[in-house]
C-alpha cells in the first residue's frame, strides 16, 4: 500500500508512540502474531473506504468495533487501554489530514472473535444515527448564519480554542479545543507535559454540563487544584493545577 507524505507522518508518529508501550519481551511475543501498527494501517484503510459527503462537509466514522483472535486479545488485553487511546487519537489525527469531521466523540472497543485468525483484524465501523442527524442538524444552521458557538464548532468538529492552560514557569499555553481533554507524558496527550514526576496519561478535563471537570486518572503522583488534592473538581477560571512538578492556570475562553 501506498501511503502520501501527510499519512506516513501521522503513521510515524503513532509508530514511535506504541513503541513507548509494546516494548521489549512483549514486542518479541507479537513478532510472530499481531501487530498494533499493522491494526492501525487496517483502521487507516476502513477510514479512507467509508468517507461519506454530507451538505457541507465530508464525514467519516466516529465508531470502531476492532476484533482479534482470542490468542491475539489476550495478549493485547493487558495494553487496551493505551492502544485504544492511541488509536482514537490516530483517527482524529486522520481526520485533519482528509479534512473531515468526525460526527461524534471516537469509540474504539476491541473485541475477541473465533472467525479472526491470529494474526489477522476486521475492524467495522459505524455512524450512531444520532450523531450523523446532529451533524446534519449543525450543517443545515451553517447556511443560516456566518457565527456559530465554540460548543456547536466543537460537535462538528472543528478546533476552535474553547479553554487554555497557562504554564506557570515558562508561560507557555496550551490550547484545549477538544473535550475529554487528557493530560500527561505521552506525545498522544492533548496536553503533553514534560515532566517526569507527570505519570503517561495523568488527568483529564471533561465537560458536564456548562461545567468543566477535572479528573486525576489515578496518577502516580496525584493532582491538585489551588494547592489540594483531588480526584474529581469543577474548575473555576483561574484555578491553579499542579500536575507532577507543572504548575498551570485554568483559563476559559467561551
Amino acid at each position: 500500500m501506498h501511503y502520501n507524505k501527510g499519512a506516513m507522518s501521522i503513521i510515524r508518529k503513532l509508530e514511535r508512540r506504541l513503541e513507548t508501550i509494546f516494548e521489549g519481551a512483549f514486542a518479541r511475543a507479537l513478532a510472530s502474531s499481531i501487530e498494533p501498527l499493522e491494526i492501525a494501517h487496517h483502521l487507516e484503510r476502513i477510514i479512507e473506504d467509508n468517507r461519506v459527503e454530507g451538505l457541507k462537509r465530508t464525514y467519516i466514522p466516529n465508531v470502531y468495533t476492532i476484533r482479534v483472535s482470542k490468542k491475539d486479545f489476550n495478549l493485547l488485553k493487558p495494553f487496551l487501554e493505551d492502544l485504544t487511546h492511541e488509536l482514537a487519537a490516530f483517527v482524529r489525527d486522520k481526520a485533519v489530514e482528509l479534512n473531515a469531521t468526525l460526527p461524534g466523540p471516537v469509540e474504539l472497543t476491541f473485541e475477541e472473535s473465533d472467525r479472526v485468525k491470529a494474526g489477522s483484524v476486521l475492524i467495522i465501523p459505524h455512524v450512531r444515527k444520532r450523531d450523523m442527524e446532529a451533524a446534519a442538524e449543525e450543517e443545515a444552521s451553517l447556511e443560516k448564519t456566518q457565527a456559530i458557538t465554540p460548543a456547536q464548532a466543537a460537535s462538528l468538529g472543528l478546533h476552535v480554542v474553547i479553554a487554555t492552560l497557562e504554564d506557570l514557569e515558562t508561560g507557555k499555553k496550551y490550547p484545549i479545543s477538544r473535550l475529554p481533554a487528557r493530560i500527561g507524558r505521552l506525545e498522544s496527550n492533548d496536553v503533553r507535559l514534560a515532566d517526569s514526576a507527570v505519570s503517561r496519561i495523568h488527568a483529564e478535563i471533561v465537560r458536564e454540563g456548562t461545567s468543566f471537570i477535572l479528573r486525576d486518572l489515578e496518577s502516580t503522583n496525584g493532582t491538585k487544584v489551588n494547592g489540594r488534592r483531588i480526584k474529581h473538581k469543577k474548575l473555576a477560571p483561574g484555578d491553579l493545577i499542579t500536575i507532577g512538578q507543572t504548575r498551570l492556570r485554568w483559563q476559559v475562553n467561551e
